[in-house]
């Protein structure tokens, strides 16, 4: 494909991804409001989550208009560290976005199954999981190279990284997506098990597929990282960099 199509996709892309990320949390808190008059902690924190990923939103489209789809080799030298500082700056945002939109779908979850023991349990266990996981995807992503700016600026630097940079961004995206895939399947798998009606169960079921859509953009962006190049971001990030926008936007209509 070829640099103008990139260019394209991910100028547009962003733009419109955010934009129906931002009107469905608007939505969202205004029914809450209509229902109960204030917000709660899940609203806050899907807000700041919605914010983060601007950052996201910010950095892929300075990519998308600094080389992004193009053999790195055959740009501009000042666009070299440029797009890989900006990968990194988007693997912070979107770690830092993810934490706190899974803490919020985790909080719903626990106030729609709060009536059931091990459903506490096991979203207690979530909540752990979601900042553990958090704190060691941004602090792991922040310090992979000492210093940080040896990531981007390897030839002007001194400094060094740690090994296997790519085995670490795809763990850091398998642990994400086990996360999503549990995420989709706990309310599934209790509203089968209450006393409804077969319709209404599949209609619930149906609402939530949508986390399903999150789960297939997570799948596919940890299959880009296996064919990440990291000293040619610009060509083998661009699939990596649409996933992840179309991963984070798609969870604020949840």
């Amino acid at each position: 494909m070829t640099t103008t199509y990139w260019r394209t996709v991910l100028a547009v892309v962003p733009i419109v991804g955010a934009v129906v990320a931002t009107v469905f949390f608007l939505l969202r808190l205004y029914s809450r409001l209509l229902l109960k008059k204030n917000l709660d902690t899940g609203d806050i924190l899907m807000s700041l989550g919605l914010f983060i990923s601007y950052g996201v939103t910010i950095c892929t489209m300075l990519a998308a208009f600094s080389g992004v789809g193009n053999d790195i080799w055959g740009l501009q030298l000042k666009y070299h560290g440029r797009v890989i500082m900006l990968f990194w700056l988007t693997q912070t945002f979107w770690a830092l976005s993810q934490i706190f939109i899974k803490l919020s779908v985790t909080l719903l979850l626990r106030s729609l199954l709060a009536s059931v023991r091990k459903w506490e349990i096991t979203t207690t266990a979530l909540f752990i999981y979601t900042i553990a996981w958090g704190i060691a995807a941004i602090l792991v992503n922040i310090f992979q190279c000492w210093p940080p700016q040896h990531f981007w600026l390897p030839t002007s630097t001194h400094g060094a990284c740690i090994n296997g940079q790519t085995a670490f961004f795809m763990s850091i995206g398998a642990l994400s997506l086990i996360q999503d895939v549990v995420l989709l399947l706990l309310p599934v798998a209790v509203v089968w098990r209450l006393r409804l009606p077969i319709r209404q169960k599949v209609q619930i079921t149906v609402a939530f597929s949508i986390g399903g859509l999150v789960c297939v953009f997570s799948l596919l962006r940890l299959v880009a990282f296996k064919n990440y190049i990291k000293n040619n971001a610009t060509s083998s990030g661009s699939k990596e960099a649409l996933w992840t926008l179309l991963e984070l936007n798609l969870a604020f209509p949840l």
